[in-house]
């Protein structure tokens, strides 16, 4: 719809500052953004009126009908909340943790931020290269604090936009709320600093709100900006964007809107149909696979000490290793068979010495205690598969099956058919399945092994292995062959194989995760610079090596949290609820 000058110049004359708005408003995502202080600067160059100069500019832009329907609406007032500056600070710096890039091949696509240990929310058409629905392929994200880069494993859960979204838009509530345009990635590995959902969705009731909008405000993707919102209340509740106090670029959808509670409100869909658009999070919050997952992934799966409280021996750079053991009893990591413990330096037991109990702590807040069975191993041993046999069932010999026995066979294939059966009678010992794999755990043969037995563990190994109803975790035994594919990340393995967990050093930000840990469980409420100071005074005087600390550190460390933690702790004693 063609507008003229004739048109607009009323309005011009009224209220510019309402003009200039609706003008930003209705050009959406633009790196050339067109402002009446731009148009207003050729005015004496070219002699045409103001009033002209925009309406040429709206025909030619086929804006018209949306700048006149807008800027004929009423304007309501902002409601009075606003933000809080205290309160604002503390969040903005916790937003570093929990806010990401997402990058594809090709580069930028778009925002999401971190709802869970691995999890994170962003628009559903981030994820596609465009209408056609094709998945990007080398989905990475990056976070603000430290750069770091994870891969995206996948899509754990996603409601796509609807077809109509990409060119004309949609008002209908009910093709809204069936395709909200949703998606959780999920990623390789945990991070602490996410973002709590509130446990009801911020209402929204029609009118203009404060908000505060997590985007890409330059090319690193950096910012944060004050924005308004206007809602119209439908079911859902439609939530449209206007921009006199802040302008996304494009590759902001997905970026995460709160409101002056600074609860989180929803996530910014401004790509499609050029409208500047909420998602709300009414819209998708009461899904029942979207909490599950979001449930699944919240279960602790890091505890920062064997007893749960923080006067106990504290647990730090060993996330890794627990979280592979809950990802097991979660059924998140089906291709890992075993952990392999590796010592850096190899004259430390320093974290040998506890992974049996901290396995087992692990499997019990997963609800399946009591499915480890320990084996310690010695010089002495000359016959490991009987040795460990005897232990089970005490008088049942472990024989070769006709065909394979000794005389009838080799010795290796003797004793690889005695290493099967050993594995079928553990997992039936343990009450092993599929679903709760039972584990067997391996403590670090002092004084080495002779090799007859030493042959026997690697096919005992590569039993559990081939089978689904056991896992395994050697600890130690460096000089040892562990058969089988390794990584050092359990969700990079892609068959059945096994991740090694090198241990020895930590570095600061290990120190960080398990500081979060207890501020999260014991519920501290410590805000981010109280977690600075305590860190910093943690590591104080303590001798490192570059960027890491040795394992002989972990006591000093544990202490000095302690005793910087004292006057923070809960009344009632430092336990984990």
């Amino acid at each position: 719809m063609p507008v003229t000058g004739a048109e607009l110049k009323p309005f011009l004359e009224d209220d510019e500052v309402a003009v200039d708005r609706v003008l930003r408003r209705v050009q959406g995502f633009t790196d050339s953004l067109m402002t009446l202080n731009a148009l207003r600067s050729t005015v004496d160059i070219t002699g045409t009126p103001l009033e002209d100069l925009l309406a040429d500019f709206l025909n030619d832009e086929n804006l018209g009908w949306d700048f006149m329907y807008h800027l004929s609406r009423p304007t309501e007032p902002i409601n009075d909340a606003n933000f809080d500056l205290e309160d604002l600070g503390d969040f903005a710096h916790k937003m570093l943790g929990f806010k990401l890039y997402v990058f594809d091949e090709g580069g930028f696509c778009g925002i999401a931020t971190l709802i869970s240990h691995r999890l994170a929310l962003t628009a559903w058409h981030v994820t596609v290269k465009d209408k056609q629905k094709e998945r990007r392929t080398g989905l990475t994200v990056r976070t603000e604090e430290g750069h770091k880069t994870l891969r995206v494993l996948g899509v754990r859960f996603e409601m796509p936009c609807h077809d109509d979204q990409w060119d004309v838009g949609l008002q209908d509530g009910d093709i809204l709320r069936a395709h909200p345009d949703v998606a959780l990635l999920a990623l390789e590995q945990p991070m602490t600093a996410y973002c709590e959902l509130p446990a009801n969705p911020p209402r929204w009731v029609t009118g203009r709100r404060k908000l505060c909008l997590s985007h890409r405000q330059d090319d690193n993707g950096r910012g944060i900006t004050f924005v308004t919102g206007r809602a119209t209340i439908d079911d859902p509740p439609r939530i449209q964007l206007e921009w006199e106090d802040g302008v996304t670029r494009p590759g902001s959808s997905g970026g995460s809107v709160f409101d002056t509670d600074l609860a989180f409100a929803g996530f910014h869909q401004g790509q499609l149909n050029g409208v500047s658009e909420i998602v709300p999070y009414a819209t998708f919050a009461g899904i029942d696979a979207f909490l599950q997952a979001i449930a699944e992934d919240r279960a602790p799966p890091f505890i920062f000490s064997l007893t749960g409280r923080v006067d106990g021996h504290l647990i730090i750079g060993r996330q890794r290793y627990c979280h592979a053991i809950h990802d097991v009893a979660s059924g998140a990591a089906p291709h890992l068979r075993g952990i392999w413990i590796k010592r850096m330096e190899i004259d430390q037991t320093t974290g040998l010495e506890f992974s049996y109990d901290l396995l087992c702590q692990v499997l019990a807040q997963n609800g399946q205690a009591a499915q480890v069975f320990r084996v310690e191993l010695s010089l002495g041993m000359e016959d490991l598969l009987e040795t460990l046999n005897e232990r089970l069932h005490g008088g049942t010999p472990l024989m070769a099956r006709p065909g394979a026995a000794d005389d009838e066979t080799s010795e290796g294939a003797s004793d690889k058919d005695r290493a099967r059966q050993l594995v079928d009678r553990l997992a039936k010992a343990a009450g092993a399945t599929e679903d709760k794999p039972g584990w067997i755990y391996f403590d670090n043969p002092r004084g080495g092994l002779r090799k007859a037995a030493q042959q026997q563990l690697e096919l005992l190994l590569a039993m559990i292995l081939s089978d689904t109803r056991l896992r395994f975790v050697m600890a130690g035994g460096e000089t040892y062959s562990v058969p089988g594919p390794k990584a050092e990340n359990a969700s990079a393995l892609t068959a059945p194989g096994v991740m090694v967990d090198y241990i020895g050093q930590f570095d600061r930000e290990d120190v960080r995760y398990t500081l979060e840990a207890i501020n999260r469980s014991l519920g501290l409420g410590l805000k981010v610079d109280a977690v600075n100071n305590v860190l910093d005074q943690a590591l104080h005087g303590v001798e490192s090596q570059g960027t890491v600390y040795r394992s002989s550190e972990v006591k000093t460390v544990s202490e000095n949290l302690r005793r910087f933690l004292a006057d923070k702790l809960p009344p009632e004693g430092a336990s984990a609820p």
